[in-house]
């Protein structure tokens, strides 16, 4: 028996090899080929070709293989093929091998590409009648189930290819791998695709009714899932294929503990890992659930809410297949400062990434490789409250059709801070250049200071009484590559704006405009530059303390170049108004121009250019500047406490020196050359004529290092140091020739009533916290020398004249006296040195030379206290050459108006002597 069993056995072995090696006797390669050419068709409406062979093999297992698939392609397409197949291995069942007609039990394909393209005419390739099937005999009912009621269906190494030939770009979806187990009967299909989009791992799980029922017009329940990391879609409903459509009537949600790599893919066309440290990249959760539904190839989410960390609210949406997309939107809340915190557009550490665009300086804008270039799209959103730098923008609306390469905008706008409400109409057009917008903006408001708080700089705090109401209107054309504002006018409160700016978007990006701009209060605007909170942090002497103010850094973090040609009308700066001003400022990173500066004011022109680099750890500063007249007074505030004292005001002397301490901090903030000429300068009484001033500033010091002028009817040249710090000190090289001694009286009342030439070599210096204290310590020495200086008011010729017919003593004094009131004195010559110590000049040996007489000069004048001091004592050498009587003029009290003290003694002995001996010539002795 035993024996017999095995014999059976082997008999069977060998009748099912037998059959199996019949099977290719039984059915020819041309029924394979059509069965298998009809049921594609009838599942994709295509023409499939076969260009390779098909045959059976019985081994190891009976099963059929066909080699060299293809769809071929739309006539303007990039690619010649639609679809390729390297082979189908297709395993028949056993029922095959006792009738004619292939039944698949199990179908595996391996080498797929997919070319799906949306061709320049703007329609799909699938759609396009060469490669949709021309006979249309052969109906899905005709060959149904003989694919898709295959048990097992496989799809290895799969290439799905999008190529969007209106913007050139090209996306593909990379292994893509299917598997397919068919239930029997009623049993559900299990479902398991896998593929790689922009290297983010995708997989689609699940289970379907039974597909055969599915593509002939039968809804099947299923239960799909599609995950990839962090992220879940989940459909629960009905899905369906009607005349090659999907049908869908169920539910989905989505869960995702972070939304930013998916806002990445949709607008940047690829998702990107924001980096690894947690501490730097903030992720944002969202939920979302909706009904759905088709109706005539169009899925419809009529319910879609929308709970996440950055928005709120509700959206009926509709994607008509292929390329449509519809959405009515209410959001409650976007909340884009969340947003921004996430730090999507940073690196948080080296080795991570971070989203950047194909243009880095056009980050905001969707990328050619973005799936939203591939849509028609058709929205309108109304957003209630929308944050952004922690303003609330509310009442947001936008409104857009957007067909093939054409956009309209009805209306997008929104209410933003300081009771603003702005509104954009216009067009949009898409392109291979991109996406342009074109159209008019206007902005309206009643605080225009509070709407630039939404840019988040406090260097945008501008006084609210002088910039509240406003309304710019302007031509706007916005596009991928530019930014254009023309035709721009623009009024704040009493400030108007015309002109127009354009931002050009390269490898830098550049900003040009050319402004008109009247009425502007540049006071308003110099907090701009930084300078007090860069002095402030002087005080600061820790290590890590930065000395920089907000011009530093803004242009050390500029990250475009600027261009701006501005010409200011009727502008006020420090507190008066100005006539004109034109120029052109230049702005790179690290650095800014001032060029071709022409200020017009009371018929002057002051022309020059001004450079600004902050690249170094101080910014420097390089000025050129030419004027034909400078009146500083009108260029500065009036300052009283710069203005010289009078003499009278003054009730005690020590006054006369401010004990307000020096800020020279600023000498620690910058480096700078400079170099300023002018035909006529004025500083309040001061003018001069030819100035010319060069210098620098280096190591906390201004240096003077050669200033010249024509100045009180002479010349003057000067060199200066100015040194910072603690205790500024300062020191000073001057020689001055020529002056005029009554011009010099203008500043120096103690020269008034004399005329002159006068040569006065200076060598200063001095060290304190304040005026008081300069005067203080002032050391130095003062060399004068005059020629043909004449005295008015004191008429030493008379007195000479006068001496020599005095008979008496008592005349004398009656003779200087009537001197002073009349008459003139010229000394041919001035010349002697002060010696400065403490604040006090110095004299002993100041000569003055005439022909009647020599005077010499000695005494000290107290800088400190206004006082003077001193003794002038004449030699009256006519009178008598062996042994010449003198008289002596004191000066004593306040240097502006000394008092006059006379002393005549020698000459009294003189007319004593005199007297006596003429009355012995004539007498005689006896």
């Amino acid at each position: 028996m035993y024996k017999k069993l095995i014999a059976i056995g082997v008999i069977l072995i060998l009748l099912a090899f037998g059959g199996f090696a019949l099977l290719p006797l039984l059915l020819d390669k041309e029924t394979i080929k059509n069965q298998v050419i009809s049921s594609f068709n009838a599942v994709t409406g295509l023409n499939l070709e076969i260009q390779g062979d098909a045959r059976l093999e019985a081994f190891p297992v009976p099963h059929v293989v066909i080699n060299s698939l293809y769809v071929r392609n739309a006539p303007d397409a990039s690619s010649p093929f639609l679809l390729k197949v390297k082979l189908i291995d297709v395993r028949p069942a056993l029922s095959s091998l006792f009738s004619r007609k292939l039944i698949i039990s199990v179908l595996a394909i391996d080498g797929v590409v997919v070319e799906i393209e949306r061709l320049k005419s703007g329609q799909m390739n699938w759609l396009d009648s060469n490669v949709r099937g021309q006979s249309g005999s052969t109906s899905f009912e005709a060959t149904k189930g003989d694919v898709l009621n295959a048990s097992s269906i496989t799809i290895v190494n799969a290439l799905v290819r999008y190529t969007n030939a209106l913007t050139g770009v090209v996306s593909e979806y990379k292994d893509v791998g299917l598997s397919l187990v068919n239930g029997s009967g009623q049993s559900k299909s299990s479902l398991n695709l896998t593929m790689q989009y922009e290297d983010i791992p995708f997989r689609i799980s699940g289970h379907l009714g039974n597909l055969s029922q599915a593509m002939a017009n039968e809804a099947v329940p299923s239960s799909l899932n599609i995950i990839s990391g962090k992220s879940s879609l989940t459909y629960e409903g009905d899905i369906g294929f009607k005349d090659h459509n999907l049908t869908m009537n169920g539910k989905t949600s989505l869960e995702t503990d972070d939304v930013v790599p998916w806002i990445s893919l949709f607008w940047f066309g690829k998702s990107v890992k924001p980096g690894v440290s947690d501490t730097h990249y903030k992720s944002l959760p969202l939920q979302a659930k909706s009904s759905v539904s088709t109706d005539n190839g169009k899925i419809v989410l009529p319910d879609l809410s929308l709970d996440g960390a950055i928005i709120k609210g509700t959206l009926q949406a509709a994607i008509i297949l292929p390329a449509r997309m519809e959405i009515r939107a209410a959001i409650d809340a976007l909340d884009l400062e969340t947003f921004f915190a996430s730090k999507l557009f940073e690196p948080a550490e080296p080795g991570a990434e971070s989203i950047k665009t194909e243009d880095p300086n056009n980050s905001f804008m969707p990328t050619a490789k973005s799936p939203l270039n591939a849509l028609s799209l058709s929205a309108d959103i109304k957003l209630a409250d929308t944050v952004y730098n922690l303003q609330h923008i509310k009442d947001a609306h936008l409104n857009f059709d957007m067909t093939g390469e054409d956009m309209t905008i009805p209306e997008a706008s929104a209410t933003l801070p300081g009771e603003t409400r702005a509104v954009f109409t216009g067009i949009g057009r898409k392109g291979y250049q991109g996406f342009t917008l074109e159209g008019q903006l206007d902005v309206a408001g009643n605080n225009f200071s509070e709407l630039l708080i939404i840019f988040k700089s406090k260097g945008f705090a501008l006084p609210a009484e002088d910039f509240k109401r406003f309304r710019i209107r302007t031509n706007a054309v916005i596009s991928t590559k530019e930014v254009r504002f023309s035709e721009m006018a623009a009024r704040i409160e009493n400030m108007g704006v015309l002109g127009g700016i354009i931002a050009t978007f390269a490898e830098r990006t550049k900003l040009q405009a050319a402004l008109r701009i009247s009425g502007v209060n540049l006071d308003h605007f110099i907090s701009l530059w930084g300078f007090e909170e860069w002095r402030a942090s002087l005080s600061d002497n820790t290590p890590d303390t930065k000395k920089e103010g907000l011009l530093p850094q803004w242009l050390k973090l500029l990250g475009f170049n600027l261009q701006l040609n501005t010409s200011l009308d009727q502008f006020i700066l420090n507190g008066k108004v100005r006539d004109k001003t034109d120029f052109k400022l230049e702005a790179t990173a690290a650095k800014l121009a001032f060029n071709d500066i022409k200020t017009f004011y009371n018929g002057s022109t002051l022309s020059g250019n001004v450079g600004i680099d902050v690249s170094g750890v101080l910014p420097r500063i390089e000025a050129n500047i030419t004027a034909n007249t400078l009146d500083t007074d009108v260029f500065f505030a009036n300052d009283t406490a710069s203005e010289p004292v009078n003499a009278q005001s003054v009730d005690k002397n020590v006054e006369r020196w401010s004990r307000k301490s020096f800020d020279f901090s600023w000498l620690d903030l910058l480096n700078a050359s400079y170099r300023l000429k002018c035909g006529h300068y004025k500083r309040g009484t001061l003018m001069a004529d030819g100035l010319d001033i060069k210098g620098s500033i280096d190591n906390r010091t201004l240096n003077v290092d050669n200033l010249t002028a024509d100045v009180l009817g002479g010349k003057i040249s000067t060199k200066l140091a100015l040194v910072g710090g603690k205790i500024p000190a300062l020191t000073v090289t001057a020689d001055i020739t020529s002056i005029d001694a009554q011009q010099l009286a203008v500043l120096l009342p103690v020269f008034q009533g004399m005329t002159g030439k006068y040569n006065i070599n200076l060598r200063l210096n001095s060290s304190g916290i304040d005026m008081f204290s300069w005067v203080s310590n002032l050391e130095g020495t003062m060399g004068l020398g005059g020629r043909n200086v004449t005295v008015h008011g004191f008429n030493m010729p008379g007195i000479v004249r006068e001496v020599a017919y005095v008979r008496t003593v008592a005349d004398i004094l009656d003779v200087v006296k009537r001197a002073f009131p009349g008459g003139d004195t010229l000394f041919s010559s001035v010349t002697g040195e002060w010696l400065i110590t403490n604040g006090m000049l110095k004299a002993s040996n100041v000569k003055l030379n005439n022909g009647e007489s020599d005077g010499v000069l000695a005494g000290q004048l107290d800088l400190i206290n206004w006082k003077l001091q001193s003794k002038i004592t004449f030699v009256l050498k006519t009178l008598d050459r062996l042994n010449p009587p003198s008289m002596a003029i004191g000066f004593a009290g306040d240097f502006d108006a000394p008092e006059k003290l006379l002393d005549t003694s020698s000459l009294e002995q003189y007319v004593t002597h005199k007297t006596s001996e003429r009355m012995l010539n004539q007498y005689g002795t006896h």
